[in-house]
């Protein structure tokens, strides 16, 4: 994982991390339930996710999208040292078991030959979450994301999460030193600017 992304990942996870130690215990149990027992529950945790050697998901900080959804986490799935995909989960209503996932992807070389985002059952064949609806579309629609590589793909998927103006800007620059703020707003608006022009080039005159 590119040294940046791993530690603008891990600052973001920590502050996720914070978060979720407030949340009422029904909805973190909820949310344990939905997630088959799979959310980190420590520091250190976070850190064997993030190197790839603990399989769990992350909760996300709880800015921007707190009364839309009641929580939202995230899982880097690393496979022999290589960041294959980022699996986001998003729990829309808790007392009712109401979630869905997705998975990001940088998939060049792959099926879809493109940046992608999906739905997602799971991770595996016998990891599945329990609670997303089972006839969901895992393979299509994947939709084309304006990423050019793994930060931006995170960023990104953070971005759909928190929003745009006051939520992943403001969170970035709350979360970060002034130099590394300085990186990530701009990408964030440069790869949105790039999907917005390339959309309208698509349409024509």
């Amino acid at each position: 994982m590119p040294d940046a992304l791993e530690k603008l990942m891990r600052v973001y996870a920590q502050r996720g991390f914070a978060d979720w130690k407030n949340a009422g215990n029904r909805l973190r149990t909820a949310a344990q339930q939905c997630l088959a027992n799979a959310i980190v529950e420590s520091d250190w945790q976070i850190d064997q996710v993030i190197a790839g050697r603990h399989k769990g998901f992350i909760p996300m900080p709880h800015h921007g999208y707190n009364k839309k959804l009641d929580w939202c986490f995230f899982w880097p799935r690393i496979v022999e040292n290589e960041l294959r995909s980022l699996i986001l989960f998003v729990l829309v209503n808790g007392k009712r078991r109401r979630c869905i996932a997705f998975r990001f992807e940088s998939d060049a070389d792959g099926a879809h030959g493109y940046t992608h985002v999906q739905l997602t059952l799971g991770w595996s064949k016998v990891a599945k979450l329990p609670h997303v609806l089972p006839w969901l579309p895992v393979s299509y629609p994947a939709f084309p994301v304006p990423a050019q590589d793994w930060l931006e793909l995170f960023l990104a998927m953070a971005t759909a999460v928190h929003g745009r103006y006051g939520g992943i800007d403001d969170l970035i620059l709350d979360l970060v030193e002034t130099g590394l703020a300085g990186e990530h707003v701009p990408r964030i608006n440069d790869a949105l600017e790039r999907r917005l022009v390339k959309l309208g080039e698509e349409a024509g005159p």
